[in-house]
């Protein structure tokens, strides 16, 4: 039987067309470049915080304060009050054990 509690799960990784966003919490720790599978420094996004989701659907506009989920654009807020769209979510994934994002923070 499947836990049927509240999510516990404190970090995801959200895959873009060209980027996966590493996120622990609502905290964007790092963005990797899926074609080169390196880390980009300096991303605007990295310790920006996930303010939420958008779908962008045939002339609406639908916006999600929660989970993210696949085909909405990602949402974050820097503090200098600048906001991060991005492309829309393909698919989300845990962090593996070996990958350092899971030990951070």
């Amino acid at each position: 039987m499947a836990y049927q509690g509240a999510e516990r799960r404190t970090r995801w990784i959200y895959v873009t067309h060209n980027s996966e966003y590493y996120l622990k919490e609502r905290t964007c720790l790092g963005v990797r470049d899926r074609t080169r599978g390196s880390w980009v420094v300096g991303h605007q996004a990295v310790n920006a915080t996930l303010s939420g989701s958008i779908l962008f659907g045939p002339g609406t506009v639908v916006p999600n304060v929660g989970q993210p989920r696949e085909g909405e654009s990602l949402c974050f807020k820097r503090e200098d009050c600048e906001e991060i769209l991005t492309s829309p979510v393909e698919a989300i994934r845990r962090p593996p054990r070996e990958s350092g994002m899971r030990q951070q923070a």
